[in-house]
C-alpha cells in the first residue's frame, strides 16, 4: 500500500515540478507523526517517538522532499 502512495506521489512531482527535465529529485525525508500519536508520544513517552516513526512508517504524517534546480 505505502509502494502505491509513493508511486503516486512520486507521479504528481513529476508532473508539478517536471523532475525529468528541470530538477532532480534528492532524497525524501519522513517528518512528524500524525498529531493525536506524535503529541501523545511526545507528551508521555518521548524516547520511543523515533523508534515508532521507523517502526510503523504509515504514522508519519509529513514527508519532505529535497529537489535541485538543474542549470
Amino acid at each position: 500500500m505505502e509502494k502505491i502512495l509513493l508511486n503516486n506521489t512520486l507521479k504528481k512531482l513529476a508532473y508539478f515540478f517536471e523532475t525529468d527535465s528541470k530538477t532532480k529529485l534528492i532524497t525524501t525525508e519522513k517528518g512528524a507523526l500524525i498529531p493525536p500519536i506524535g503529541r501523545f508520544l511526545s507528551k508521555y513517552i518521548p524516547s520511543i517517538y523515533f523508534l515508532v516513526s521507523s517502526l510503523f512508517p504509515f504514522l508519519v504524517g509529513q514527508v519532505a522532499y529535497l529537489l535541485k534546480k538543474e542549470k
